[in-house]
């Protein structure tokens, strides 16, 4: 078995990642949830930063069934998308 498959199979018992994450939504009045596949080149804290270097909050960052997921406000999700495509990200 490899450390990555250990890892990813404890995620099933972490409850308290994606709940934050809905309550975070909820307050902050809505989100644009971007599902970015773990192959795509980079990590998650790097996309992470992407994203905040060009001016978009993000929150709920979590890598689930080899998938990155990443919100940002509703009203910054025109530019979430267009930092994705400037850096050859899909989503």
């Amino acid at each position: 078995m490899r450390w990555g498959d250990l890892l990813e199979g404890m995620t099933v018992f972490d409850w308290i990642s994606p709940t934050a994450a809905i309550i975070t939504d909820i307050v902050r009045g809505g989100s644009e949830t971007f599902l970015i596949p773990q192959d795509c080149g980079l990590t998650g804290k790097e996309i992470e930063r992407l994203l905040r270097r060009g001016g978009c909050e993000t929150w709920g960052l979590m890598a689930i069934n080899r998938t990155f997921t990443i919100s940002v406000p509703k009203e910054q999700g025109d530019r979430a998308r267009q930092i994705l495509i400037q850096n050859g990200i899909p989503w």
